[in-house]
């Protein structure tokens, strides 16, 4: 029941990125005076706002914006269903530079971003419909954590270059000795040691976008299991983490995302988020389950 959601792609938003934007630039303003009062005040202050944060015109470090927007655009087009093995290309290309460029303090939801708002929001989205998918699709014969664990084991063999995770367990089932992997965005790395539930995780923070997968048969079949936090638990706070953070963001792009380029809008976020609260209650509900959502 845990992997049952996924991103739902608004279809009228789908429609208007393959036809293209209304104007030429990102931010369009339009001002309802008209409506006098409150709208008066709010028109002028989202006019002040940065057209920059849906513009996206400067290039992130490691990341063009305008490729990336290009690229989106492009697969939505001909894969409105957004789940073709694109989304998790286009995630890995972009992973390194959301978790450099942002961060979002989750005990006081206050958000601390370097670059294009637009841009880091896409890339939230894609990346949470990334893992999401690969909830579905991953062996059932691996877990993983929200972060690495802190004793990592001795190194089997390292891999340093971009590569999804179903790639980097392919190769750690490859190896004899590799017992469970720590993967990231910046490369895969097999390890000897067989992890248990519960282990103590490296600091938030520390090795953004790194998790441990780790094996529940092969080399660690009669590994005692310890007690723990739910490992489904564990995979689902990563996805309500990029979705948080995609809330987060528009605060700082309301003014502009719906009259943008970027395929994302502010009704889908939202109702992306409560679908997933949704199928997190019921999940509880029906298995017992508990999950911070």
């Amino acid at each position: 029941a845990s992997s049952e959601w996924i991103w739902r792609k608004n279809e009228a938003m789908a429609l208007r990125a393959s036809l293209g934007s209304l104007s030429s630039i990102a931010y369009l303003y339009s001002n309802p005076s008209s409506y006098g009062g409150i709208w008066d005040t709010d028109a002028w202050l989202d006019a002040t706002l940065p057209a920059e944060e849906c513009a996206c015109e400067e290039a992130a470090p490691g990341l063009n914006w305008q490729e990336f927007l290009k690229d989106l655009r492009d697969n939505l087009d001909d894969d409105p269903s957004f789940s073709r093995p694109w989304v998790h290309r286009l995630c890995s290309s972009a992973y390194a530079t959301f978790f450099s460029e942002f961060y979002l303090e989750e005990a006081t939801y206050q958000v601390s971003k370097s670059t294009c708002g637009s841009g880091l929001l896409a890339v939230a989205a894609v990346c949470s419909q990334s893992l999401a998918l690969q909830m579905v699709n991953i062996s059932t014969r691996w877990r993983w954590t929200e972060r690495p664990v802190q004793n990592e084991g001795r190194s089997v063999k390292d891999f340093l270059e971009p590569m999804l995770a179903g790639d980097c367990l392919r190769l750690c089932e490859e190896h004899s000795e590799c017992a469970s992997v720590a993967h990231g965005p910046f490369g895969c790395h097999l390890k000897d040691k067989c992890v248990l539930r519960g282990e103590e995780l490296v600091l938030p923070g520390v090795a953004q976008g790194y998790r441990t997968y780790y094996q529940r048969s092969g080399p660690c079949a009669n590994e005692a299991p310890s007690a723990g936090l739910d490992s489904d638990g564990q995979h689902l706070s990563e996805v309500r983490y990029l979705m948080d953070s995609a809330v987060r963001l528009l605060d700082h792009v309301v003014h502009c995302l719906d009259e943008s380029r970027w395929p994302f809008s502010i009704e889908e976020i939202l109702s992306n988020r409560i679908e997933f609260t949704a199928a997190m209650l019921h999940t509880q509900r029906h298995d017992g389950r508990e999950f911070t959502f």
